[in-house]
């Protein structure tokens, strides 16, 4: 990841951040698609992926 997209994402999360009920938003959305796909691989059977570490 080169410098430029660093500074693009750090820009985008301060900006973000500034307006907190974005911010909120966008957590509760991240939320509901964490909630989606955990139920579309319970209902599939499969095992979800351990995180890397």
């Amino acid at each position: 990841m080169s410098m430029d997209w660093g500074n693009k994402l750090l820009a985008m999360g301060i900006s973000i951040a500034t307006r907190q009920r974005e911010a909120d938003a966008f957590s509760f959305s991240l939320e509901l698609l964490n909630l989606e796909l955990g139920e579309h691989f319970v209902s599939s059977g499969e095992k979800l992926p351990k995180p890397q570490r």
